[in-house]
């Protein structure tokens, strides 16, 4: 119902080509509902997960264009790497072309131009999902008004491959000599069906919110700390291939949960060492903290407070293990660390610094 969106805190997927007006566009809509929006997560991120590491094509058919985003997925990180926007093989122009090519066979075979009349043009148009169903199976009997035409699916293929050219070309310049992974958006499931030979995988129309809702604890933990949270690349806590009602399961008999997602937050400077006592460590390679003592070692230890890392980009990642406060406030996810940060809890404190080259 409407009162329950008003309340219930909200995460949006957004496209890749949204720009930061758009985005803020977008939430200033939601505030001036009275929705509450704790996160927004690029929608191409959501459909890459769950499907291993490796380099992925996220393809997603809009109104008026394609997009084509490669993510990277390495190490429990989903990462976005590029976007590709490809014009005029949206879904308008894809249904344009069919419609015209029909027309053009009813007046072929019967000298009836079913777009010269609005009524008939529509129905024309409503009547497309159904004829490329029905003649995918062979010719069919296709009919606008009193009039009828045998058609068969090779000459609605041609003419929505011409208009999906250019994204095929995309896919299979990305392909050539690269091991990647073609992921299909819903919306873009269709593309199998005029590129017989695209070797690609569907996502399920349930596949995006299953993701989400499995982040979605964490985005609301975090944006709790940070605000709206906005972000470009998520963290993949424990198996992929975990099924959502059994993740939910887990949780719900109590056992931890890897942080999902590395919030966005705004790094002034990042750190380049870590003090423990009167130790000030190097941020090199993967560090771990003792949850009991003031500790730092580059080998997995029993109660460790959480490990330190780099992302892709060069930014310090803390991934907590136990109960952990980042500058005295609850830490219940992953985050990107800011020399300054302090790192702690009844009995250790860690403080991340920077230290500047001089020479």
């Amino acid at each position: 119902t409407e009162q329950d969106i008003a309340t219930q805190p909200l995460v949006i997927a957004y496209p890749s080509f949204y720009s930061d007006d758009q985005l803020a566009l977008l939430l200033g809509i939601c505030q001036s509902l009275n929705v509450t929006v704790v996160g927004l997560i690029n929608s191409a991120l959501l459909h890459a997960a769950g499907h291993g590491d490796g380099h992925l094509l996220v393809v997603d058919q809009y109104l008026h264009h394609t997009l084509v985003n490669e993510v990277q997925v390495k190490d429990h990180q989903v990462q976005m790497v590029n976007s590709h926007l490809l014009s005029n093989t949206g879904w308008v122009s894809l249904n344009d072309a069919l419609a015209r090519a029909i027309s053009d066979e009813f007046i072929r075979q019967t000298r009836f131009n079913p777009r010269h009349d609005a009524q008939h043009e529509q129905e024309l148009y409503n009547l497309l999902p159904q004829w490329l169903e029905q003649t995918q199976a062979g010719e069919s009997l296709l009919q606008v008004a009193d009039k009828s035409i045998t058609l068969g699916f090779n000459l609605l293929a041609d003419a929505g491959k011409h208009i999906l050219q250019p994204v095929f070309d995309l896919l299979a310049e990305q392909q050539s000599g690269n091991q990647v992974k073609i992921i299909l958006c819903p919306q873009a499931s269709w593309f199998q069906v005029w590129q017989k030979d695209l070797a690609a995988t569907a996502n399920p129309s349930q596949h995006l919110v299953q993701q989400c809702q499995l982040l979605q604890a964490s985005i609301v933990d975090s944006s709790a700390q940070e605000g709206v949270v906005v972000t470009e690349q998520l963290w993949l806590g424990g198996d992929q291939s975990q099924e959502p009602s059994q993740a939910q399961s887990n949780e719900r008999s109590g056992q931890q949960q890897p942080a999902p997602i590395i919030p966005t937050r705004k790094i002034k400077a990042a750190p380049t060492h870590v003090l423990s006592g009167a130790h000030a460590h190097p941020l090199q390679g993967e560090l771990w903290l003792s949850a009991e003592a003031n500790n730092v070692s580059d080998q997995p230890m029993e109660n460790s407070l959480g490990k330190i890392q780099h992302n892709h980009s060069g930014e310090v990642i803390f991934t907590p293990a136990a109960d952990c406060l980042l500058n005295n406030q609850k830490l219940h996810s992953a985050t990107l660390l800011d020399a300054q940060d302090t790192l702690s809890n009844q009995s250790v404190s860690y403080q991340l610094i920077q230290v500047m080259a001089h020479g």
